[in-house]
């Protein structure tokens, strides 16, 4: 195993990074990409639709051709969805072995961190009570429902008053407009 260079902590970032945007068509993905993504396309088109391509893609210049070092999936969801043009960053002053390092690092540093479950099902409840979708969290249903399950030994909190059934409380339907007040349910007028 060939030795690692250690950076000093001094060293500082060769270049500042510029964002280009590009044309979609004239990025080339890197034809030994060993991520394999397809499956992912269709669940990453409605996070772009809703916050757009806010992570550029990795590129470099070879033999005339600019070539996706990092972001094929984006590039995939970009070209499905019609996006004209994608934001990238040039990394073309890297070495082979460099490039070749990076475009496996980007993929697998995902893996380095875990989730905090309740940290996580927090904020999950605060995104939905903001109103916005838990589907553009890039969580599937199961991953959801496992999540935002109330655990079996949950209790109430010492405050909690006993359910009253003469209490009376209006509520209205989002999807369909009907209102029920005391377990009736009214038409809204």
């Amino acid at each position: 195993m060939a030795a690692r260079r250690q950076p000093t902590p001094t060293e500082p970032q060769r270049h500042r990074l510029e964002i280009q945007h590009l044309p979609t068509d004239s990025l080339v993905p890197y034809q030994n990409n060993p991520r394999r993504n397809d499956p992912a396309v269709d669940r990453l088109i409605p996070l772009l639709r809703e916050f757009g391509l806010r992570s550029p893609l990795l590129v470099r210049q070879i033999d005339g051709l600019t070539e996706v070092v990092d972001g094929h999936l984006r590039l995939k969801a970009a070209t499905k969805l019609g996006l004209a043009e994608v934001p990238t960053v040039d990394v073309s002053d890297l070495s082979e072995a460099q490039i070749r390092s990076l475009r496996l690092a980007m993929n697998k540093s995902a893996e380095f961190a875990e989730w905090d479950d309740e940290l996580l099902a927090a904020e999950l409840r605060a995104i939905e009570e903001l109103g916005l979708g838990l589907d553009l969290t890039g969580f599937g249903d199961d991953e959801l429902a496992e999540l935002l399950k109330v655990p079996a030994d949950a209790q109430a909190p010492d405050d909690f008053k006993e359910f009253d059934e003469g209490l009376e409380t209006e509520h209205v339907c989002p999807k369909c407009g009907y209102a029920w007040s005391g377990g009736k349910a009214q038409p809204v007028e």
